[in-house]
Formats: C-alpha cells, structure tokens, sequence
C-alpha cells in the first residue's frame, strides 16, 4: 500500500484565508499561541491537513481532533475517524502523512537542515555519559563526519529518530528510540547521494531499515529532511503542495 507524504514550503503571503477556515476548536488554540511564526505554521498545517485527508480518503472538513492518551486523529464533517495520519513542521516546512490502509503504525517528520551550537556537539561527543536518542553506535557515527557534514548527519539522523517515536506514540525522548539503530552504510550512502545531486527537486525516497524492525523512507529537499516511519516497508509518494493548490481544492 502507498503512502502519501504531503510537503509544502511556506510562502511570505498572508494568513488569513486560512483562519476563516479553522475548526472552532483549532481556533481556540490559534488565540494561545502568540509567536508569528508558530501561528502561521500552526495555520497552514491545518489547511495542509485538511487538504491531504481529502485527497487520499475523500470527503471534506478534515481536521485533526485530540483523543485522550492518544496522538491527534484525522476527523471529517461526517464524523468519520482515520488515525493513520501524522504532521510535522519545522522552520518554514509543513509535512502530513496519510495511508488509507488501517491499522498502520505511522510516524514522518520534518527537520530544517541548521548548524548546532559547540555545547550540543560536547554533549554528543561525551560518550562516558548516556544521552537520550542517541546511542554509543550513532553518536560515533555523527562524529565521524566532517565539520561540514555533522549538522546534515544531526539533522537527518534525529528525523530519523523522531519520525519512530511518532510511529510508536511515545515521542522522541520518552524512551525506546536510543536503542533503536540504523544500517549506517545505508544512511553514509543517503548522503554520499544528497552531496552529488540537486536535492532541491529530489522526489526520490531512499530506504533505510531500522532495528527494531522498523523501516524509515527518507528525502533531502531544498532545506529539510523528511522521514516517514513505518513498520513493514512501504512505497511512499510525495505531492509538493502550494498555495494555490489548497485554495483550488476548497476543502
């Protein structure tokens, strides 16, 4: 069964379109969130939702609603529930997930590429103490890499990391993602590929298996990682959203 990974990179346009089309709850949480930046991405993540349930189950007013002890499910103005959904946004990109299969343990995130400070690095470096996602394999593995190539090694291996912990519910640093341990050859040949391709238009996938199991697809756009967690293998698609897109589609 494929996956549909939904990516859209923010536009300097306004937001206000995409209020008017809020939940009434997602409108009372928009009110508590006071960072620019984080209402815009809070905003377009709800249209992005919306948009990408429509396209792969059909029907229309998707949103994502909370359940108690579980992560947010998908939602339409039916009533109907789909859990297999995920969302992540990170530094002007959005990413939904959606698989029209269930039940599908499902995890994606979005990390954009950036350089970590001297103290994160000392921290990772430090293998005598334990560290909460990385374990001893992956931290010598980041350090391994050039000064030029650790903040794209960081990056990447915690969406990996990050995209599990969403498949499992328990997040990242709640325990049971450090364990678990990529193919590095795998992961050194991803970026052996990113370094000699234009990855600004990459559309391709790249698989890496997981221990675990898991399987984690992995992509390097203009600015970001994308990881999507499954745990069986999976084809996964990707549509690049606009904006234009979301308004045409008027879900």
């Amino acid at each position: 069964m494929t996956l549909h990974a939904f990516f859209m990179e923010e536009d300097e346009q306004g937001i206000e379109d995409a209020i008017t089309n809020l939940s009434a709850k997602d409108g009372m949480r928009l009110k508590a969130i006071t960072a620019p930046r984080r209402r815009r991405e809070f905003v377009l993540s709800r249209w992005l939702v919306r948009f990408a349930l429509s396209r792969t189950l059909g029907g229309r007013g998707w949103s994502l609603v909370g359940e108690p002890g579980h992560r947010p499910v998908g939602s339409d103005a039916l009533g109907r529930i789909h859990r297999e959904v995920n969302l992540s946004h990170s530094r002007g990109g959005i990413l939904c997930t959606v698989a029209a299969e269930s039940p599908l343990q499902l995890g994606c995130d979005l990390e954009a590429v950036r350089e970590r400070s001297a103290s994160s690095w000392r921290r990772i470096s430090a293998l005598e103490r334990a560290h909460p996602v990385f374990s001893g394999a992956d931290r010598q593995w980041l350090v391994e890499g050039s000064a030029s190539q650790r903040h794209e090694r960081l990056c990447m291996l915690w969406t990996l990391k990050e995209a599990i912990g969403k498949a499992t519910g328990r997040g990242i640093l709640r325990g049971g993602v450090r364990e678990l341990e990529p193919d590095w050859r795998a992961l050194t040949n991803v970026l052996a590929q990113v370094a000699s391709a234009a990855h600004s238009s990459a559309a391709n996938w790249t698989a890496v298996a997981v221990t675990g199991p898991w399987h984690v697809q992995l992509l390097r756009r203009t600015q970001h990682w994308l990881a999507v967690a499954t745990p069986t293998p999976r084809v996964v698609k990707l549509h690049v959203v606009r904006r234009a897109d979301l308004i045409a589609a008027d879900v």
